[in-house]
């Protein structure tokens, strides 16, 4: 049970993870870009603050996840791979020492 809930959240956040950056990186290809033509070939982006608005507007990732995870998480029922938890604590801690 414990590994279906995990092969199923963790495939759940890797869509996410992908559609969300997928998503970026069409806004920013579809960002409307001005050429300047004073001599230089200046270029800058034409809206910047339009394009923060739209991010702040949709947030980058799926509410129904984290929805989910946290629904997981107060029931007790979410997975913790206490083996993977020491391995990156251990990584991080040799890391820091260099």
């Amino acid at each position: 049970m414990v590994d279906i809930i995990k092969t199923s959240v963790q495939q759940s956040l890797s869509q996410t993870s992908l559609d969300a950056r997928a998503q970026a990186k069409r806004k920013t290809i579809d960002a409307p870009v001005t050429q300047q033509v004073s001599g230089s070939s200046d270029v800058s982006i034409l809206s910047s603050k339009a394009q923060v608005k739209d991010m702040a507007e949709k947030p980058p990732l799926d509410i129904e996840a984290v929805g989910r995870i946290k629904e997981a998480i107060a029931n007790g029922t979410y997975p913790i791979d206490l083996d993977q938890i020491s391995d990156k604590l251990f990584e991080n801690y040799l890391e820091m020492r260099k």
